[in-house]
C-alpha cells in the first residue's frame, strides 16, 4: 500500500512539474509608441516592466536591440514569479523623419515565447527636412566644378530663417547665405558646388544654423569619388 501511494504521489508531483512553466507578459503589450516626437526629444526614453506571470522563475537569457541607436539595459535577469523586471529602454532617433520602428530582441525560459520582438515606435515631425540626407557626386574629376543638391522642406507653419552657415571646405560655394528664409512649408533647393583638388575620396560639409528653437542647426555630409580626367591611371 504504502508503494502504492509513493507511486502516486510521484505521479502528482510529476504531473505538477510538467505544466508548471514560467510565462512572459510585457506591460501595454509588446510595443512602446512615443506617439508624436521633436528632434529635441532624442533620446527618447521609456521604463518598460516584463512580468512572470507563471509558476515557475522566468530566466531572461538575452535582450539585444536591433540597432546601435538603441539601449534596453534589464535590472534582472532571473524573475520569479509574480515579480517584474525592469527594461530602461533609450532611442537615438537620429536624422530620419517621419514613422520609425525600431525592435529589441528579447529571449528567455517561457516555452511559448522562447524569442519575441519587442518593438518601439515614433513619428518624428522634424521643422525641416531635406531629401536627400546628403550630397553625392556621382561624376568627380580632379579640378574640376561638380555641383550636388538637396531638397530642404520647412514643415512648419512659421516662417525659418538661415542665421549663419559654415562649409567644409571653406570655399565650397552654396546657393544659400545667412539671412535666407525658408518659407511656411516650402521646398527651397540647396545647390553645392565643389572643386576637388585630391584624387579619390573628397568629403565635404555644410551646416545650417537657423533662428527655429526645433532646429537650431542641420548638418548635411557628401562625398565622391575624385578621378583624373585625362584617365591616367595614379599609384
Amino acid at each position: 500500500m504504502k508503494s502504492l501511494i509513493t507511486i502516486i504521489i510521484a505521479a502528482f508531483m510529476a504531473s505538477i512539474s510538467i505544466y508548471a512553466q514560467p510565462q512572459l507578459v510585457i506591460e501595454n503589450g509588446d510595443e512602446y509608441n512615443w506617439g508624436t516626437v521633436k528632434p529635441s526629444d532624442s533620446p527618447l526614453k521609456a521604463k518598460v516592466k516584463i512580468y512572470n506571470k507563471g509558476d515557475q522563475d522566468l530566466h531572461i537569457l538575452n535582450v539585444k536591440p536591433g540597432c546601435g541607436c538603441t539601449t534596453a539595459p534589464l535590472d534582472k535577469k532571473i524573475i520569479p514569479p509574480n515579480d517584474f523586471a525592469t527594461l530602461d529602454i533609450s532611442l537615438h532617433i537620429g536624422t530620419g523623419t517621419d514613422n520609425i520602428i525600431k525592435s529589441i530582441l528579447i529571449e528567455s525560459t517561457d516555452p511559448s515565447r522562447k524569442a519575441i520582438n519587442y518593438y518601439l515606435k515614433a513619428d518624428i515631425k522634424r521643422p525641416i527636412s531635406a531629401f536627400p540626407q546628403y550630397f553625392v557626386f556621382n561624376e568627380l574629376y580632379f579640378n574640376q566644378a561638380a555641383t550636388s543638391k538637396v531638397i530642404l522642406r520647412n514643415n512648419t507653419n512659421q516662417e525659418i530663417t538661415i542665421t549663419k552657415i559654415s562649409t567644409t571646405p571653406e570655399d565650397l560655394h552654396i546657393n544659400l547665405k545667412a539671412g535666407d528664409k525658408l518659407p511656411v512649408r516650402t521646398e527651397v533647393p540647396l545647390d553645392v558646388t565643389f572643386t576637388p583638388l585630391a584624387l579619390g575620396t573628397n568629403n565635404i560639409r555644410v551646416v545650417l544654423s537657423t533662428d527655429h528653437v526645433d532646429a537650431p542647426v542641420l548638418e548635411l555630409n557628401g562625398w565622391g569619388n575624385a578621378i583624373d580626367p585625362t584617365g591616367a591611371e595614379h599609384k
